[in-house]
């Protein structure tokens, strides 16, 4: 496998199967091993999480109140015009908060539970300051067979160990990890 890996020992980003800082070799799991000729499937992450809907909250509450300042300060007609314009990024943040929120719940109510385990990580395009966001590499058993459901984290962390085992419930090309556990 050509990816990135962590060492386990000193924590570098290592692209070949031995750590040129420390030395540690690699060993290949079963479940790597397995997965080199599967497919991966990428899907959309159906979670939300508490520090979205803050920031969410915040642009909404930003723009409808520098609105109301607006409009209740107006003495003619051209400051609603204004008014407008900062409540665009409130409606346009309460249309994307309302489809995560609606996407969680249509895999909540919808969704079915497959077991799967935790293969690896690899960089998103997304950056939260110096660091890159993660894609989860789970490989699951479905009714088509195996294959590797690549999911966004939309975090820099790493929350799930290196073959542990998981619960993905997927509804369409929507994903979200469930419960996971130490093999």
């Amino acid at each position: 496998m050509n990816e990135t890996r962590t060492c386990p020992h000193c924590g570098a980003s290592v692209p070949g199967d031995t750590c040129p800082y420390c030395g540690t070799v690699f060993e290949n799991t079963a479940a790597e091993d397995a997965a080199e000729n599967l497919p991966e499937v990428t899907c959309i992450f159906a979670g939300v999480t508490f520090r979205e809907i803050r920031f969410y909250l915040g642009i909404i509450a930003f723009s409808v109140v520098a609105a109301v300042c607006i409009i209740t300060q107006a003495d003619y007609l051209d400051a609603i015009w204004f008014a407008i314009i900062f409540m665009i990024p409130g409606i346009l943040t309460a249309i994307v908060m309302v489809k995560r929120i609606i996407a969680y719940l249509k895999v909540a109510i919808n969704g079915t539970d497959v077991d799967g385990e935790v293969l690896g990580y690899k960089n998103d395009l997304t950056k939260r300051g110096d660091d890159y966001c993660q894609i989860s590499k789970i490989l699951v058993n479905g009714q088509n067979g195996k294959k590797i459901l690549l999911i966004p984290l939309h975090s820099t962390d790493r929350p799930y160990p290196l073959n542990s085992s998981v619960k993905v419930r997927i509804y369409k090309e929507y994903a979200r990890v469930t419960k996971f556990s130490l093999v």
